[in-house]
């Protein structure tokens, strides 16, 4: 259902899932071996100083910012607290959104971004948002397809939303790539209730084996959510690594430059040998291809994310990370050796 499947393949580079390829902060890295000792106390049960290094950030206060065991846990609980009965879910996009509707068997309406705008999403999104559903998700940047959403259109959506009383969850686990800034200080500058932003430290800060996700929105939906969280949800070294990697100003600074160069490094070389890729501001592309890379490149050790059971993409779609200097000419040169250029 997912990429980072490496342990039912044998992989030696992994280009299926989107983590930041410069790895995990050394300093964040010092901080979890330090706290080691710590495993056998209780953690934060209210995870205080996180909260508090999260608020300053985006310039809001502690009681708005939920936390929790990743983004993924975050979608559950807010389902769960909802109860929404219609959804509605930009396709392609992220899988885990079907599976939470599914989870509190919410009706899914679909809105299918077109292949031959490059799936980028446009005004007519709004004429699906009306009072037949109860909530929307938006991916920005989308994944798989690594567009963002047009500051412009994501405030018409919200303003339509708030207007109806439609909830709209802003997935923003790939913005820290991207040069756009949070729509947060929007939402709270006009005291908007009806939105709910998710974020996590697994994809820019590379830690997915950690698990720490974090949502920002209105006190009303904080505490609505929080009610269906466990009870120490965020581990001990969870709470240290992520208060020490929101100190990491430069590490992200060098990660946004570094990935867009190689990027569109990656972008030229795949293009040279006639693989389409859409247009991307995350760290990965999405790709097509009537050879059958998922296979040519695994059997060469590389794993690579099929697309085809995303809806709205099919057989030949595959998304591809972008990774280091090293790691990426591996990878063109594996493609140089096995596809055509045709």
């Amino acid at each position: 259902m997912h990429g980072g499947d490496i342990y039912r393949n044998k992989v030696n580079i992994d280009f299926s899932v989107n983590v930041n390829p410069l790895g995990i902060p050394q300093r964040v890295l010092d901080e979890i071996g330090k706290e080691l000792d710590k495993l056998s106390c209780y953690p934060d049960l209210l995870c205080e100083e996180l909260k508090k290094k999260i608020s300053i950030k985006y310039s809001v206060e502690s009681k708005n910012i939920i936390v929790g065991n990743g983004a993924s846990e975050l979608f559950m609980a807010i389902m769960h607290g909802l109860r929404p009965k219609n959804a509605l879910i930009l396709e392609p996009s992220f899988l885990g959104y079907k599976s939470v509707c599914d989870a509190v068997d919410c009706n899914v309406k679909q809105y299918f971004l077109k292949e031959n705008q490059d799936f980028l999403l446009t005004e007519d999104v709004l004429d699906y948002i009306d009072d037949s559903i109860d909530i929307m998700f938006l991916t920005n940047p989308n994944n798989p397809t690594g567009r963002c959403i047009e500051d412009k259109l994501l405030k018409k959506i919200i303003n339509k939303a708030n207007e109806i009383g439609v909830t709209i969850i802003v997935d923003e686990c790939f913005i820290d790539f991207t040069n756009m800034k949070s729509i947060a200080n929007y939402v709270f500058s006009n005291n908007y209730d009806n939105v709910i932003i998710i974020n996590a430290f697994t994809k820019i800060f590379s830690l997915p084996g950690l698990r720490l996700g974090y949502g920002i929105c209105s006190y009303d939906l904080a505490y609505i959510i929080n009610k269906h969280l466990p009870e120490w949800n965020v581990s001990y070294l969870a709470q240290r690594a992520g208060v020490k990697a929101l100190e990491e100003y430069e590490y992200l600074a060098y990660a946004v430059d570094y990935v867009k160069c190689e990027r569109e490094r990656l972008v030229d070389a795949l293009e040279s040998l006639k693989i389409k890729v859409y247009p991307s501001e995350a760290n990965f592309v999405l790709i097509k291809s009537k050879y059958d890379l998922y296979d040519i490149l695994l059997k060469q050790g590389i794993l690579i994310r099929d697309c085809s059971n995303y809806s709205n993409l099919e057989k030949g779609y595959y998304r591809i990370a972008v990774k280091t200097n090293v790691d990426n000419n591996y990878l063109i040169n594996a493609l140089k050796k096995s596809v055509p250029c045709d």
